[in-house]
């Protein structure tokens, strides 16, 4: 039994274990959002690479990715102008199937089929996902009051050539001197024509509860947690020109950048919650029924704010947290706001050893402790 806090790295050594020479560090949301939990977590996997040792079995992750392969697949059908019977048909049809355009979905697939509760689990997976495929087209069905239309889907940016799209690009001080590029993926973005305007949105799809992400979304963001939609709303600044020609439309402003739940908790639903513009949230204040076009009416559900604010915060954060990765901060220092900590989901507990009782400590974050 042991316990340490850990002591920071040189800057000279922490340049050297994650640039290696090279000027620019290439990175994700997801490695921004583990050093925003707990910075030890962050040095653990993405400085020393320790992998926790498993044994292949269908996971969370498999089943979200057969999840966004289905949904992709389906808005790809969409826009080839099929209608919602014969998505389902081509979709599911070609789930069963080895015909898929990488190893890993079909691994999946093997696995899926290795066992009776395993096709248990992909019947339940293609029910839902015929439920929410319903949904979602019954909130675009009713043009009375708005237009939805889907644009794509996987809509990428970084480095390498599997992004259609350049990775977003940040550059440190002088000091520093290192320019962060940034890749991810945007599960669907839609065009909405509402008023004379024209607005582009996006949704990522949740096969956990979408409800948790927004929870204390403002403050997480403040924080340099969660931003994930931020990032979207940068590359859909990036990409304007693109997507406004893809869309036929000019003048395309950001509207809601949104999770969507696609699972069967009792607790979540598919309704769009995340960020959303004080011009789409204007629009919106004369539609009848948000809900019928997917948007939730729950206030703790949507953040109301200035795009560009939200933009110019999560490149502030994203600068501060890789200026503190150079200079070889790994404190152990989960965040908590009430019962919510950096340590849940968490593969080096082990490792870390954390306990308040032998004097380690939370960064500790104000703000709301209910459950949505």
């Amino acid at each position: 039994f042991f316990f340490f806090f850990p002591k920071p790295l040189s800057p000279k050594l922490a340049r050297k274990l994650y640039l290696n020479g090279a000027e620019a560090y290439v990175t994700s949301y997801s490695a921004i959002n583990v050093y925003a939990k707990n910075p030890y977590e962050f040095f653990l996997k993405y400085g020393l690479h320790l992998k926790k040792k498993t044994k292949r079995e269908l996971s969370n992750a498999d089943i979200g990715t057969y999840t966004h392969t289905l949904l992709e697949t389906s808005i790809n059908n969409f826009n080839e102008g099929n209608d919602l019977a014969i998505t389902l048909k081509n979709v599911l049809s070609a789930s069963d199937s080895s015909n898929h355009d990488s190893k890993h979905n079909e691994e999946i697939l093997q696995l899926l089929a290795s066992s009776d509760k395993n096709k248990w689990i992909q019947q339940r997976l293609n029910d839902i996902f015929k439920e929410y495929l319903y949904n979602m087209q019954q909130w675009q069905s009713d043009q009375s009051e708005l237009t939805t239309k889907n644009l794509g889907a996987e809509l990428g940016f970084g480095d390498s050539d599997s992004y259609e799209n350049d990775a977003l690009v940040l550059s440190l001080d002088d000091e520093h001197n290192t320019d962060i590029h940034l890749s991810g993926m945007i599960d669907r973005y839609d065009l909405v024509e509402i008023n004379d305007q024209n607005f582009v949105n996006v949704v990522d799809y949740k096969t956990g509860k979408s409800t948790d992400k927004v929870r204390n979304l403002d403050i997480k963001m403040d924080n340099g947690l969660e931003l994930q939609l931020a990032i979207y709303a940068w590359a859909l600044q990036e990409l304007k020109q693109d997507i406004e020609a893809k869309a036929g439309v000019s003048d395309l402003k950001t509207g809601a950048l949104t999770y969507s739940g696609v699972n069967n908790k009792s607790t979540d639903t598919p309704l769009y919650k995340g960020i959303i513009s004080n011009e789409l949230d204007d629009a919106l204040a004369n539609i009848s029924d948000r809900e019928a076009h997917g948007y939730s009416k729950k206030e703790n559900e949507f953040i109301q704010d200035d795009i560009e604010a939200v933009v110019s915060n999560a490149k502030d954060q994203i600068k501060k947290i890789f200026t503190e990765v150079l200079d070889g901060n790994i404190s152990m220092t989960p965040f908590q706001i009430g019962s919510e900590t950096g340590l849940k989901y968490n593969d080096y507990a082990e490792i870390m050893n954390f306990s308040e009782e032998l004097g380690n400590y939370y960064n500790v974050i104000e703000g709301d402790d209910s459950n949505g």
